[in-house]
């Protein structure tokens, strides 16, 4: 009789790995075509899918985190007008140890706050900034700072030998209306603000992960910047048309139906604190505190109850 052939299609099944990016790939061009103008140029779809897979390689707890929570930290972070390749920010895992997710959010490195801070006028014509210096202090370079009237910062890094660790950091940014404004941190002063402030941290050691562990002087000196920043003139314009990195940066965020990014973090504290972290179950009692708790207060001063109270402070808001 006749040999019957059967052809066989060795059909290979896809790795969870690859299962979970090509999700995201799919989830990252719908949410770059529902942004729409609004995504900049420097970091298209196709681009912000290549550096996660690069980013996944290098950190595979991100394929931890939910798919929407890396959309909406890239879309975020394009918003922005920055950049994921030129290592303007990062998207980094966060565990949330209450709820048991993992979420990954944006965090920008110093060189994006520097380029986003070149954005600030004076008006719609004059930059309010010239420009910005920051670096780190090495142990063996010559570091002097005076005070007074002249307050003048000299730094003569040496070259000549090891430098030694790092001690320090400083930002300065000279303005385009004239003086300087400058701000000085230790390390151990960034240390300190790292564990208070970071998500990127692993709560069971208490060591701090991301960019912190692999990329700390980088980190020191956007800790710096951000120091900085708050001392700039209050009384300065953006004519770009960007959202402002300080509403995404180290936050957890979430993409809206009509493109917005806002952050979500609070929120999702606020529903971890009503749950058992153990089973899972919603504490109802915990409402009730917080209930019994604000009576108590508005009783005690009749003051909360107009809004004039101001928590912080323990006493009237100015001018009330």
């Amino acid at each position: 009789g006749k040999i019957m052939k059967v052809a066989v299609t060795d059909k290979k099944e896809l790795s969870p790995r690859e299962i979970f990016m090509n999700g995201l790939q799919e989830n990252i061009t719908s949410a770059f075509s529902k942004a729409g103008k609004s995504i900049s140029k420097h970091l298209s779809a196709d681009r912000a899918f290549m550096f996660m897979s690069v980013s996944v390689r290098n950190n595979p707890k991100l394929l931890e985190c939910t798919p929407m929570s890396i959309v909406s930290s890239l879309v975020a972070i394009s918003l922005s007008g920055l950049d994921v390749a030129s290592n303007e920010a990062y998207v980094v895992p966060y565990k949330n140890y209450k709820t048991g997710k993992t979420y990954a959010i944006p965090i920008t490195s110093y060189r994006g706050d520097i380029k986003n801070m070149y954005r600030f006028k004076v008006d719609s014509n004059t930059p309010l900034i010239k420009n910005i210096y920051v670096s780190e202090v090495k142990e063996k370079d010559i570091f002097d700072v005076s005070g007074g009237s002249e307050v003048r910062i000299i730094h003569k890094p040496n070259y000549r030998e090891e430098r030694g660790e790092v001690f320090a950091y400083y930002a300065i940014a000279k303005l385009h209306t004239g003086g300087e404004v400058f701000s000085i941190m230790t390390k151990k002063e960034v240390e300190d603000y790292a564990n208070k402030y970071s998500k990127s941290k692993d709560w069971n050691t208490k060591k701090l992960t991301g960019p912190w562990s692999t990329e700390f002087d980088e980190m020191g000196k956007k800790t710096v910047i951000h120091k900085l920043k708050k001392l700039l003139p209050s009384s300065f314009v953006s004519t770009e048309d960007y959202i402002d990195t300080e509403l995404f940066d180290n936050r957890v965020v979430e993409m809206t139906e009509e493109g917005n990014i806002i952050p979500v973090d609070d929120d999702l504290e606020a529903e971890a604190d009503n749950i058992n972290p153990d089973t899972g179950e919603i504490i109802e009692e915990i409402k009730e505190e917080k209930k019994e708790t604000k009576q108590k207060e508005t009783a005690s001063n009749p003051d909360v109850e107009d809004g004039n109270y101001n928590p912080f402070a323990g006493g009237l808001l100015p001018g009330k």
